[in-house]
């Protein structure tokens, strides 16, 4: 077996032995690649850690690369949101929102569907998870469905057993994508 493929079996090895959470496994394998490059590279027979940029470059996740993809840097979306154990959980300031509810929950519906579906969680953003951020923002009133209704330029929605589900649509990609830079800044 050459050192490059052991490299890689010991880093997939180290990230399977750690029960790394799914979502962090390709940043784990990255940065595990590298540790061993770097402990390797002090024998002779080893490969420079430059040899593969590609096993050793940053590892990104799918929620980075989609902030990559329309300008949004990794710090930007740090500053909205937090993860934990999985889970997403929005951390914008009230006062970065704006103040008319129809407004607001238009708002964090995007910026929710954005993470989440970003991040590879979901492919559909159900009305419910939205629902219940609505509520912690405190904006969810009796027309919270007609707000969401009237998002179908943005969305793509699909009832399933009465529960409506939101997908972004492109113009719904790039619109979240200026709501989180504006909430970042």
């Amino acid at each position: 077996m050459d050192i490059v493929t052991k490299r890689l079996r010991d880093s997939l090895q180290a990230v399977e032995d750690a029960a790394i959470p799914p979502e962090l496994r390709a940043a784990a394998f990255g940065l595990a690649f590298h540790a061993l490059a770097t402990i390797d590279n002090s024998s002779s027979n080893s490969l420079p850690i430059g040899a593969f940029e590609r096993a050793t470059a940053p590892a990104t996740s799918p929620l980075q690369s989609r902030g990559k993809q329309y300008g949004i840097e990794a710090e930007a979306l740090l500053e909205i949101f937090t993860e934990s154990e999985g889970e997403l959980s929005l951390t914008i300031p009230l006062n970065r929102l704006p103040s008319e509810k129809k407004a607001r929950v238009q708002t964090l519906a995007l910026v929710t569907a954005f993470l989440r579906q970003g991040a590879g969680l979901e492919d559909f953003t159900a009305q419910d998870v939205i629902s219940a951020i609505a509520d912690e923002y405190g904006c969810r009133d009796s027309n919270f469905s007609t707000y969401m209704k009237a998002m179908g330029e943005h969305f793509q929605i699909k009832t399933d057993s009465g529960k409506r589900f939101f997908r972004l649509r492109r113009s719904g990609w790039e619109k979240a994508a200026e709501e989180v830079s504006r909430l970042a800044s």
